[in-house]
């Protein structure tokens, strides 16, 4: 489970794994297998990768082909849904081959009913991916942030107004300022 209050981004080899908040799922990196219990999770599969990775989910298997890019979002025992945003996907439902998923399209899999819809990715849920599979702009050396009190975004001091020491000693940072 990630356990993270906000998204997260793991390189994979030949690829990016990121999770949303409270995703729990299995990953085999040997096998390039991820099941996804419940949860959103995006993959992203290089185009240089060796070879591509599996993803299950509510008792459907699909096979990310190399420069593919996919979201998947799982609420146990009802449903799976797939975006396909980039590439092509090959899924086998019940142990049945199916024709390749199209890419820029939205598929519902109904875990209960066996049944599996499909329509185009909407600009909506266009968005809504890039904007929560966006990495997060490092924040990098030599500056200090705190959270604003009323907002509770990142802010930046500008360090050469104020002396600063940090003592960092883990699990615990402190900062004087």
């Amino acid at each position: 489970e990630s356990g993270l209050s906000r998204a997260s981004r793991v390189e994979l080899p030949g690829g990016v794994l990121s999770l949303a908040p409270g995703t729990r799922l299995r990953l085999d990196e040997p096998a390039r297998r991820i099941v996804l219990e419940s949860g959103r999770i995006f993959v992203s599969v290089s185009p240089a990768s060796s070879r591509p990775w599996s993803v299950t989910a509510e008792g459907m298997t699909m096979t990310l082909a190399l420069n593919s890019a996919t979201e998947w979002t799982v609420e146990p025992g009802k449903q799976a849904v797939l975006c396909v945003t980039q590439g092509t996907v090959s899924p086998a439902t019940a142990g049945k081959p199916a024709p390749p998923l199209e890419t820029q399209t939205e598929w519902r899999w109904s875990a209960a009913e066996k049944t599996l819809v499909s329509e185009s990715l909407s600009a909506e849920a266009k968005a809504r991916i890039a904007a929560w599979t966006r990495p997060q702009a490092a924040s990098g050396q030599g500056q200090l942030l705190v959270r604003d009190a009323q907002s509770e975004s990142p802010v930046r001091l500008n360090v050469a107004r104020y002396h600063v020491h940090v003592v960092l000693q883990a699990p615990v940072a402190l900062v004087q300022i």
